[in-house]
């Protein structure tokens, strides 16, 4: 139920700190808009001031030009009429279907308006310029535009009759009694623009204020209540804090192991959980005062340069993965014995990544050490059992195929090459055994290691004075266990053999071609050769001979076949399932 209420208290206070992010964000891009808005209106009114002024300026020259008909007065009326025609130029490229900011732009930049406005009175023209007090602006501008055009065609009247020479005084005063009027017009809507967009900037004022003020109110009425919900919920953590404290505090003082923190810098305990005592039979507020090398002290001397180099490594910020942070060693207890204990540790860290100190904790293993040692001695005596075993077979097997060959010449060549085969494949068999002896392991044997000394037995005993046979070798490291090797032998003891004994009948020099590779899940065993090939009706089923039967019969055992490719070379191939 505790647990429902601070998840709900959880999701309100989620809920008004979004609340209060949201009106804060609204209030920034409000007063954003309300700086672009102000910014525009004022441009425009700066705007209009430089324009009043020009059309006035232009005036001013236009009246000294016709009576003075001096250049300079009409260069200047050029001038502050090429702003007025500007004004008029922005206006029209705002007004257009694909508006021409970048006109406009230039022609306020002509009229003297700052540069950092003009982006403001484009944005705001684009914003408002369909509302009613803007529409009335523009129509004040409109009409104004026109009578620029008007002040426009008599001026060049004027300066052509100048240039000419035909002005007299009474066309003159005509042309000046036009230009009163035209400016009299002018002075008049540009003081309707200029009302205008003062009373447009009033009502932007109010709106601004209004809104300001809604928003202030929004964002003071949210802070407020994320402020007592934040106080509300720090005492609620405070509280759940102490709670959590107390129950860790009973976690630890009821361990079975001694839970410890070590501080980097002073290198003193931080902490010691009170089941010290019952381990070693100091108590906790001993070991603190005393330090972590009160501790070291108390470690067996075989076991001391080891743990100092640890303690070291954590000391001068070695790398966690480089340090042995999992150590066993025997500790002195109080009564003076020594226990075995395993001390974990855990390198702790600041928010930067810095080391400040470490967490660990250390159990009594003495149990599980003497157990271990139990064990390991069991496995010693069980190996040294097995090796002897594999020992006494193979020396037995020794005898049984020294026996056959002392029987050997009492029996027709039928039966001595009958018991000839017998001996190579008790060789076969006691070079398995022989392996095993030798190796650290009994749980297999590498099968290229016991091919290659395979094959220096059965060419010895198969090697022929009148031939030159060679052995080419392509072995890849498989292993099996003891009784699929016999079987294994087996097969490559034929196999050879055969090749040795069959395969080079009228030649005097071969080669035999040994390949062991694996292949996925299966292991492949090949023996080739390059000698006189098989008959043309060569059928393994219909041989009969023990030693082709025996191949197929062990291929079989191993969940393999044996397959036969007779061409250049003749091969013998078995495929077979590799163990995991």
């Amino acid at each position: 139920m505790r647990n429902n209420r601070t998840q709900i208290s959880q999701k309100n206070l989620i809920v008004i700190i979004i609340s209060f992010i949201t009106l804060a964000l609204a209030a920034t891009l409000m007063l954003y808009f309300c700086i672009k808005v102000m910014n525009g209106l004022r441009g425009y009114l700066i705007a209009e001031a430089r324009w009043s002024k020009a059309q006035k300026t232009a005036t001013h020259e236009m009246i000294h030009y016709g009576t003075s008909e001096e250049e300079s007065n009409w260069s200047e009326f050029s001038n502050n009429l090429e702003i007025l025609k500007g004004s008029k130029n922005a206006r029209l490229a705002l007004l257009s279907e694909d508006p021409d900011f970048d006109t406009a732009y230039e022609s306020y930049k002509r009229g003297g308006v700052s540069v950092d406005l003009i982006d403001d009175m484009n944005w705001l023209f684009r914003i408002v310029h369909h509302t009613e007090f803007f529409e009335e602006a523009l129509e004040y501008w409109e009409q104004g535009d026109a009578y620029v055009l008007e002040l426009e065609e008599l001026s060049e009247e004027v300066h052509k009759r100048i240039e000419e020479g035909s002005m007299d005084e009474s066309t003159w005063h005509a042309y000046l009694d036009d230009l009163y009027i035209i400016d009299s017009h002018l002075s008049q809507y540009t003081g309707e623009f200029a009302d205008a967009i003062e009373a447009a900037t009033s009502k932007g004022r109010r709106y601004i204020f209004l809104i300001n003020l809604i928003v202030g109110v929004g964002l003071i009425g949210a802070a407020g209540v994320v402020t007592v919900t934040l106080v509300r919920k720090t005492n609620n953590l405070n509280a759940h804090l102490a709670d959590t404290k107390e129950k860790f505090s009973l976690v630890l003082d009821n361990s079975r192991d001694i839970i410890y923190q070590m501080d980097a810098e002073s290198k003193n305990f931080e902490y010691v959980s009170p089941v010290v005592e019952k381990i070693l039979g100091y108590k906790a507020e001993e070991l603190m005062e005393e330090g972590p090398e009160f501790i070291l002290q108390k470690v067996h001397h075989e076991d001391l340069e080891r743990i100092r180099n640890a303690r070291e490594q954590v000391a001068y910020r070695v790398p966690e993965e480089d340090v042995e942070m999992d150590t066993e060693y025997r500790l002195q207890t109080k009564s003076g014995e020594y226990i075995w204990v395993n001390n974990r540790r855990s390198v702790i860290t600041d928010e930067s990544g810095q080391y400040v100190g470490v967490v660990g904790n250390v159990r009594d293993i003495t149990d599980r050490k003497s157990y271990m040692e139990q064990l390991d001695r069991s496995l010693e005596e069980k190996d040294t059992l097995l090796a002897e075993i594999h020992h006494r077979v193979k020396n037995n097997l020794a005898i049984v195929s020294s026996l056959i060959e002392m029987h050997n010449n009492e029996h027709d060549p039928a039966i001595q090459e009958t018991l000839k085969e017998l001996q190579s494949r008790i060789k076969s068999i006691a070079l398995v055994h022989e392996k095993l002896y030798q190796s650290d392991s009994f749980g297999g044997i590498d099968l290229a290691e016991y091919i290659n000394g395979l094959v220096d037995l059965v060419t010895k005993s198969m090697k022929n004075q009148d031939k030159e046979i060679s052995i080419e070798r392509e072995f890849h490291s498989i292993r099996f266990g003891l009784t699929h090797a016999v079987t294994f032998g087996l097969i490559c003891n034929e196999l050879i053999s055969n090749a040795f004994k069959h395969a080079f009948n009228d030649q005097k020099e071969g080669v035999i071609r040994l390949v062991l590779r694996k292949e996925g899940d299966k292991g492949i065993f090949s023996v080739m050769d390059n000698g006189t090939g098989l008959p043309e009706d060569f059928d393994i089923k219909n041989q009969g001979t023990l030693g082709m039967t025996l191949v197929d019969n062990l291929a079989r055992q191993l969940k393999g076949e044996l397959s036969i490719n007779s061409g250049d070379w003749t091969e013998f191939k078995v495929s077979f399932q590799v163990e995991e």
